[in-house]
């Protein structure tokens, strides 16, 4: 089964490319820690997807990105060396989260903040 939904293929629609989206995401997170390092970076994702923009802000934030055990499992089907260098269970040793997109609200945030030792700006 293929769906397709095309009303965004109308010319009257114009978006980003997919590099503009990361790179702004990057910034602003890298902008964000670098003038709070207590700074928390929350990313949502389903259950695959928005893997470059995650593991980009990681990349330039110098960071893991921590996430669900069934997260880490699905992204270790994907047996890439760089993926797995970057990704942890551990949630109190980075300030980079990923959360499912149903969970992302201010009292899941908090509860995820609130399970760092450190104490954490939070940045959806």
């Amino acid at each position: 089964l293929l769906l397709l939904f095309l009303r965004y293929c109308s010319p009257e629609y114009t978006f980003p490319s997919q590099q503009e989206v990361i790179q702004f995401a990057v910034n602003t997170a890298f902008e964000q820690v670098t003038l709070n390092p207590r700074t928390l970076v929350v990313c949502g994702t389903y259950s695959v997807g928005k893997e470059k923009v995650f593991l980009a802000i990681a990349e330039v934030l110098g960071s893991k990105v921590s996430m669900s055990q069934e997260k880490y499992k699905i992204l270790q089907c994907l047996e890439s060396a760089t993926i797995n260098s970057l990704i942890t269970l551990n949630w109190t040793n980075t300030f980079l989260h990923l959360l499912p997109m149903m969970q992302i609200n201010f009292k899941v945030r908090f509860k995820s903040e609130s399970q760092s030792k450190k104490s954490h700006n939070l940045l959806p």
